[in-house]
């Protein structure tokens, strides 16, 4: 019981309070040729129902705990998960996926949150940490999408190159965290497993002994129109005169 208690009042420090959504809008409002700040946005209403489902059952819990209501099926579920450090099936509903221990899954979630809210303070980061984002195709898709809007491309026909840089360079590395790419984003957290990353070749290595992961360079995400070949521009238009000559006869 004592056990359940301290981590129930470990958590609940640790996480912060609802984002204020509303007052974030104010100062990222929505823009047609920034669609990071819609990115920021839907982030900040993801996280916050995380939030607050959190908050909401903790501090149930502890009411149950103090005697002061019923518990029920529900709060015993989430009381077993807490003193097993399982993350609770009610938190995982509203939750991005993870299998990490309950507390180290808090611990990741309040550095994702810390990410937010620096975010939110000092604007969009130089350096994205992927691995943060609740929803990561959504932010991929606004990468693309300033692209696309920016030279008036078809967002279809956007896809990544990417860079890789050295790992091993402090210099360099100094040098992408002080100013963003012109195009794209540099981006940091992704893993590689059962394999690493030569620095000196640029390419794929065996991995070493007894490391199963190894965590790989910042890269540069940079978004690329790719027209159509011929033999697609011949096929649509082929399509577009079906679609005609079906639509003339069912007049």
């Amino acid at each position: 019981m004592d056990q359940v208690k301290k981590m129930t009042n470990d958590v609940l420090k640790m996480i912060r309070e609802p984002f204020k959504i509303n007052e974030v809008q104010k100062k990222y409002p929505f823009k047609y040729e920034e669609s990071m700040n819609s990115v920021l946005l839907q982030e900040l209403a993801r996280f916050n129902k995380l939030i607050e489902t959190i908050k909401q059952s903790l501090k149930t819990l502890q009411l149950t705990l103090e005697g002061k209501i019923v518990t029920n099926a529900e709060m015993d579920a989430i009381q077993m998960s807490v003193l097993n450090n399982s993350i609770p099936d009610k938190w995982q509903a509203k939750s991005y996926p993870s299998r990490k221990p309950m507390m180290s899954y808090v611990a990741d979630l309040k550095s994702r949150l810390d990410m937010l809210d620096h975010w939110i303070k000092f604007g969009k980061p130089n350096v994205y940490w992927i691995s943060g984002f609740y929803f990561t195709q959504s932010f991929l898709t606004g990468v693309k999408q300033n692209y696309a809007r920016a030279y008036k491309y078809p967002i279809d026909r956007v896809n990544f190159k990417f860079k890789v840089f050295n790992k091993e360079q402090s210099e360099e590395e100094s040098a992408l965290r002080t100013s963003p790419p012109e195009h794209g984003c540099y981006l940091e957290g992704l893993f590689l497993e059962g394999a690493a990353w030569d620095d000196a070749n640029c390419v794929l290595k065996d991995s070493l002994p007894k490391i199963i992961h190894e965590e790989l360079p910042i890269i540069h995400f940079i978004p690329t129109y790719e027209p159509q070949n011929e033999a697609e521009m011949t096929a649509k238009k082929e399509e577009t005169s079906k679609l005609a000559a079906s639509a003339l006869m069912n007049k």
